[in-house]
């Protein structure tokens, strides 16, 4: 009988090539819980809290296991409500990365579930993100305060209301001005890291608009200064497709199709204005930052109407009436078209559009030359090319 010898090398590498084949994976329990499913988000927007859902989790005697095989690292939430991003009220966020991590769900306060979590660098370094902020911003305070105003609300106590807002104030424009301060610290201290790009994302890009190339081929740039582990994450390639579809609607480019229904019911596009300069104004009924415009649209309207220009309103109202109802109101009798409910969230996609008012120039050959108009740049702008 022949016997087969292995070297101890080999076996080594067997047994090194069998671990990194295990796959990483969240394992959690649920202590003083009771549910068959939990349920995993995506984070899209710290900053508001948006969330995306991921998967659910079933739960069998109170332990759970998922594979982050699937999952680059980013932030995520877990919750008891299966519910679409606009309304999960109760959950708990943590980063995952894919590595093994354990994770023990807790019921917290107010009705919120709190986490202890095992295994992630990551999650450690934004646990204690959130609880500088939290110090830095006097949340403790804050909380104290809202929860006092919400009682004299329900109380029917208008005059302690206006006398608990009259107090909280100074207290909340301290809280944003120390809270600012200490996103500035720490990202300035976490500047090229893996944790960095998380919060140059959050709080530095999610809400920026890039309407030049230059501007745009800026952050791409930028983005070679993280580290390769940075650029596995979710993050990176948010920041990344997101400058490719600004590209697309960045200035010198084509403008994008628009088409709605103007008072009368009948269909308009911005392509029955070729051939004129053509003001186009991206707004609401109910955006007061919208309707302090109105005056500076009326003049550049009054003075150019005549000179081959025109304005487009394109509304993102849902009611028809409220819509026609701040026309009549704001006397803002030019070219206004209202986009129908399922077609605003694509229309705001290709345009780029991250809040409104949104206004932009584009030339009579349907080229946007101008983006993010604004007060009496409006007119300065139209009149350099009229």
């Amino acid at each position: 009988m022949k016997i087969k010898y292995w070297s101890m090398g080999v076996v080594s590498a067997l047994l090194i090539s069998g671990c990194q084949m295990q796959s990483p994976v969240l394992e959690g329990t649920l202590d003083a819980i009771q549910a068959d499913s939990l349920y995993l988000y995506q984070v899209t927007n710290d900053w508001y809290g948006t969330l995306e859902k991921e998967a659910a989790i079933p739960v069998k005697d109170g332990n759970f296991t998922y594979s982050l095989d699937s999952l680059k690292s980013g932030l995520y939430a877990l919750a008891l409500e299966n519910q679409d991003m606009s309304r999960v009220t109760h959950f708990a966020k943590l980063f995952i990365e894919p590595v093994p991590m354990k994770v023990t769900v807790r019921q917290g306060d107010y009705e919120e579930l709190d986490l202890q979590v095992e295994g992630s660098s990551l999650n450690e370094r934004y646990t204690s993100f959130v609880h500088g902020l939290n110090v830095a911003g006097n949340k403790v305070m804050l909380d104290s305060l809202d929860r006092a105003f919400y009682a004299a609300r329900d109380k029917g106590d208008t005059a302690l209301m206006a006398k608990i807002k009259t107090v909280s104030m100074p207290y909340y424009d301290k809280s944003r001005e120390q809270s600012r301060l200490f996103i500035d610290q720490t990202i300035l201290k976490e500047q090229h890291t893996a944790f960095g790009l998380y919060l140059y994302y959050t709080y530095r890009f999610q809400n920026q608009t890039f309407n030049t190339v230059g501007a745009i081929d800026t952050v791409f740039q930028h983005l070679q200064e993280y580290p390769d582990e940075a650029r596995q994450m979710v993050f990176y390639s948010r920041i990344t497709d997101t400058l490719e579809r600004f590209r697309k609607c960045a200035i010198g480019s084509k403008a994008p199709f628009i088409e709605g229904v103007d008072a009368d019911g009948k269909q308009v596009s911005l392509d029955n204005f070729k051939g004129r300069y053509v003001l186009v104004d991206f707004w609401s009924s109910g955006c007061h930052w919208c309707r302090l415009e109105t005056p500076h649209l009326q003049k550049v309207y009054d003075a150019f109407k005549d000179k081959n220009f025109t304005i487009l309103g394109v509304s993102s109202d849902y009611s028809k009436e409220d819509w026609l109802k701040a026309i009549d109101e704001d006397k803002s009798f030019w070219n206004q078209i209202i986009v129908p409910r399922k077609e605003i969230r694509p229309l705001m996609d290709r345009y780029c559009i991250v809040g409104i008012p949104h206004i932009i120039l584009v030339d009579p050959s349907g080229i946007i030359i101008a983006k993010d108009l604004r007060g009496e740049d409006i007119y300065q702008t139209v009149e350099s090319y009229i």
